[in-house]
Formats: structure tokens, C-alpha cells, sequence
């Protein structure tokens, strides 16, 4: 009964969340000021923690699971096995993962390069790319987005929703695919496309956690493809660009 009660909370709190994302981020892109902008994700930053870390490890402490926060699950193993590459050495599994972080940042301050040369937009940015940060104080604001956005998501969607999909009663694989569709939809205030991208990110996310077996290593991912998208490149391109404007 208490991973029932628990599961719904999770689903209601989430549920308010996303349809209160699409509003807020529809006034989001209008927003001229900075300050505005800042404080919408210094909001951001706290609703998702209270949500994700605090609904999370609060309800992982009441299943009495807060050890699988630094442990692979046992429960998890059957869908682990479905996966061919488990039986990777964790040795190279460490390697791969620390590569693959590291071409996450060396290809954001390549990106930051090519994107300064194409001409700047004017006006008011749409979707996504209004999330960028215009200014070292939203860069700061949109850093803590990001390292918030890799710890909190991964301990809801990564461990603590496919827990509670198993303890009432689904097998391991199908806990993980609904908790994956539901992370996709947690992005819909990034429209359909959003939705995709983002599923298709938290496959792989899943999958590199099922062969690793290690959360903080998928979150140490998580963190990078975010400080990657709206710090490292943003702040990239906005310094190239003073710079070429200093020299003119």
C-alpha cells in the first residue's frame, strides 16, 4: 500500500509540475529583463529539487532504500541482463564514461567557436534556445539549472520511479521503459520535438546506468550534456563575439 500511495504523489506532484512548466515557460520567452529571467529559473532550480530530490529521497528513505543511492539495486539486474553490453568491465566502463564527458565538453567549446561566426539573432529567442544565457549572471543561474537538472532527474527517473513501478507489481523492463516515457513527457514544455530528444537522451541515459550499474556516473553524464547545452557553448560564443567586437 505505501509504494501505491507513494507512486501516485510522485505522478500528481509531477503532473502539476509539467502543466505549470508550459506556462511558465511560454512567459519565459517573452521576458526582456534579466532579473525576470533569473529568478523564473532560480524557481525552476528549487521546484525540481523539492520534487526530484526531495520527493525522491524522502520516499526511497520510507522503502528503506536510501542505500541505492550509492548501490545497484538487486531488482534491477533483470533488466540489466536484457542489455548485451553488461558484461563490460567496470574498468572501461569508467573510461568510456569519463571520454564520453570529456567530448561533451571540448565539443561545446568547438560548438561555442562555430556558433560565435554565424550571424547573432535578433529579437526575442523561441523554444529551447530562449533558455540560453544572455549575461555572466544568467550563466550562473542556468549553471545551477544544470547541475540541479543531472542530480535530481536521474534519482526521480533512473532509480526512484522504476523502484516504485517494480514494488507495485510491474517487472523490471517495463519499469523502466514507462519511467523513460515519463521523463520524455516531463519535457512538453519543449514541444514534440523536445519530447523525442529528450526520450531518446534518457535511453541512453538508462542504458549506460543498467551496464554500469552506476547512478553517479550517468549523473556526472546528465550534468555534462546540460552545462554542455546552456553554459559551456553560450558562454563560448558570447566571448568570441566580444572579442571580435573589441578588435573592430
Amino acid at each position: 500500500m505505501i509504494p501505491v500511495a507513494l507512486l501516485a504523489i510522485a505522478l500528481l506532484a509531477l503532473a502539476w509540475a509539467v502543466i505549470a512548466d508550459i506556462d511558465e515557460f511560454r512567459r519565459f520567452q517573452l521576458m526582456e529583463y534579466t532579473h525576470r529571467r533569473q529568478r523564473m529559473i532560480l524557481w525552476w532550480v528549487l521546484k525540481y529539487f523539492l520534487l526530484f530530490v526531495g520527493l525522491g529521497v524522502a520516499g526511497l528513505a520510507i522503502l528503506g532504500r536510501l542505500d541505492s543511492l550509492w548501490t545497484f539495486p538487486a531488482e534491477f539486474v533483470e533488466a540489466a541482463a536484457a542489455i548485451p553490453a553488461f558484461d563490460i568491465e567496470s574498468d572501461s566502463i569508467g573510461f568510456v564514461g569519463g571520454a564520453l564527458i570529456g567530448a561533451l565538453l571540448g565539443g561545446g567549446i568547438l560548438g561555442g567557436v562555430l556558433a560565435a561566426r554565424r550571424p547573432e539573432a535578433t529579437g526575442l529567442a523561441r523554444g529551447v534556445e530562449s533558455m540560453l544565457p544572455r549575461n555572466a549572471a544568467e550563466t550562473r543561474c542556468t549553471a545551477l539549472l544544470s547541475i540541479n537538472a543531472g542530480v535530481s532527474e536521474e534519482i526521480f527517473f533512473r532509480l526512484y520511479l522504476p523502484l516504485l513501478f517494480m514494488a507495485v507489481g510491474t517487472g523490471a523492463i517495463l519499469a523502466f521503459v514507462l519511467a523513460g516515457l515519463i521523463f520524455a513527457l516531463a519535457h512538453a514544455y519543449q514541444g514534440i520535438v523536445g519530447i523525442l530528444v529528450t526520450g531518446l537522451v534518457g535511453a541512453v541515459l538508462t542504458i549506460v546506468y543498467l551496464i554500469s550499474g552506476s547512478l553517479w556516473l550517468v549523473i556526472a553524464i546528465h550534468v555534462a550534456l546540460d552545462l554542455n547545452a546552456l553554459v559551456l557553448r553560450p558562454t563560448i560564443t558570447r566571448l568570441v563575439r566580444q572579442r571580435a567586437a573589441g578588435r573592430q
